[in-house]
């Protein structure tokens, strides 16, 4: 399935090794955009490996017929992500 894979995952700071959120574009005819987390996926068993999860998807009315405007929609959706999970943490802990 990743064949076809566009994805926007803008470079961490420094002090951090790994990149926790990304957008994907499975290519083809989808329209759909998927914000994805870096994250153990859960078993029974608690012994699943690490996979890109999917916490939304948002649906393109109107596909890019342009690399840079397919990178603009990316990078307007990641941000959008990474506010919505800013505001759920924060609500956590409120």
């Amino acid at each position: 399935m990743e064949r076809n894979l566009l994805i926007y995952q803008p470079d961490r700071p420094v002090d951090t090794d790994k990149r926790v959120y990304r957008v994907a574009w499975y290519g083809g005819e989808s329209t759909q955009l998927h914000f994805q987390k870096w994250c153990l996926v859960a078993t029974p068993n608690f012994d699943g490996d690490y996979a890109w999860i999917d916490i939304s998807v948002r649906t393109l009315m109107e596909m890019p017929t342009r690399v840079k405007d397919m990178w603009l929609e990316m990078k307007d959706y990641y941000n959008y992500g990474v506010c919505e999970r800013i505001e759920y943490l924060h609500s956590c802990i409120a």
